[in-house]
């Protein structure tokens, strides 16, 4: 078992930097999801780490050892692949041992290595199958598998749910996650899907253009985001981010936007009293926009009129797109709550879940729930 350090790690492909000045450590048995939208360098990231991109500039340890200038077969590590790779004409088990025969393991120890790792995986019966008769799903197995009896330090995997459809995704991802309570080894795990990232890692790293935004626990950076960018890539639905200004009045702060208004809730006031920011972003999450029939005393002032424009019902609860003078929100109403497309219905933000961040530089000014985020 190893953490993996990396320290101001850099990659130039001629004047295009692709990661710029990054510094991460994925602790020892950590589960670490590196996250962001395509083209944000968390690939270029983990390649690094795998030894199959050089770095430009910058540091990468696992465990103590220095690895910048080792090949991938000696860094202990194993990858799986968006792709699952698996050699057509061999099976199941051949595909798996392929790697420890390479490295000339005994074929007793072959053995052991496969079964235990089939019985993990829960693909034993299909050992004696080649690819072609296997499912999506059954294909991601046997390419963890083959990662599996490699017994490395550390897993690296690159958007390897990708292929798989939506049903077969929550499954894996499920899977994954249990086999890492059961491995107990360090994994890196690399996806654009926000909610693989929140479900299954210990602690997140958000990146966006090559830059490091955020790291931390998913219940923090749902709670807590660094930046407006963090704030709408964490969450399905995304939060409400609406431009507005920062204005005074009778003691308290106001954020004004076009047609409505919201008074912050005092410590939140006191925080943007210090701001020298003027214009700033409001944000609220889908579930903290509330009926304004339903809303207690300490949210009615905040009364917003708007027009619904589409329902999504989900079973439990719906999702509400709102409209107020041109732009558009989204609410988690409750299942039972009557919501029709062109109807008015008054809204209230819940004043104990209200996001500042300034409009110019993105950064978090401050939470309801903390006097800085």
């Amino acid at each position: 078992m190893a953490k993996v350090t990396l320290e101001h790690i850099w990659k130039r492909y001629g004047d295009v930097v692709a990661v710029h000045d990054v510094s991460l450590e994925a602790k020892d048995e950590e589960f670490l999801v590196l996250v962001g939208p395509s083209g944000c360098g968390k690939s270029t990231t983990l390649r690094m780490v795998a030894g199959l991109d050089d770095i430009s500039e910058g540091t990468i340890s696992i465990g103590e050892r220095v690895v910048n200038d080792l090949s991938p077969k000696d860094r202990d590590i194993a990858m799986v692949f968006q792709s699952y790779a698996l050699y057509p004409h061999m099976n199941v088990y051949d595909n798996m041992a392929f790697g420890l025969k390479l490295r000339k393991t005994p074929k007793q120890e072959i053995r052991r290595r496969v079964t235990e790792a089939g019985e993990i995986l829960g693909i034993t019966p299909l050992l004696d199958r080649k690819p072609k008769a296997l499912s999506g799903g059954q294909r991601q197995r046997v390419a963890l598998g083959r990662a599996i009896v490699r017994n490395p330090a550390v897993f690296l995997m690159d958007e390897p749910l990708s292929n798989l459809d939506a049903k077969l995704r929550v499954q894996t991802r499920a899977e994954i996650s249990k086999l890492h309570l059961r491995l107990k080894t360090t994994m890196i795990y690399v996806t654009h899907d926000q909610t693989e990232a929140m479900t299954m890692g210990n602690r997140i790293a958000v990146m966006k253009d090559g830059f490091l935004q955020q790291t931390d626990k998913p219940t923090t950076l749902y709670d807590y985001p660094a930046n407006t960018f963090v704030a709408g890539f964490i969450g399905s639905p995304s939060m409400n981010l609406l431009p507005g200004t920062l204005q005074q009045s009778n003691g308290s702060m106001n954020v004004q936007g076009d047609g409505w208004t919201v008074t912050l809730p005092e410590n939140l006031s006191s925080v943007a009293r210090g701001q020298n920011a003027e214009k700033v972003v409001l944000g609220i999450r889908p579930e903290h926009i509330i009926p304004a029939v339903l809303a207690d005393g300490s949210a009615a002032p905040n009364k917003i009129d708007t027009e619904i424009e589409v329902v999504e019902n989900m079973g439990s609860h719906q999702y509400v797109y709102l409209s107020k003078n041109g732009a558009t929100l989204t609410a988690e109403f409750p299942a039972d709550f009557d919501a029709e497309p062109l109807k008015h219905t008054d809204v209230v933000f819940d004043p104990d879940n209200l996001h500042i961040f300034d409009e110019a530089s993105g950064n978090a000014i401050g939470h309801s729930k903390s006097a800085v985020a």
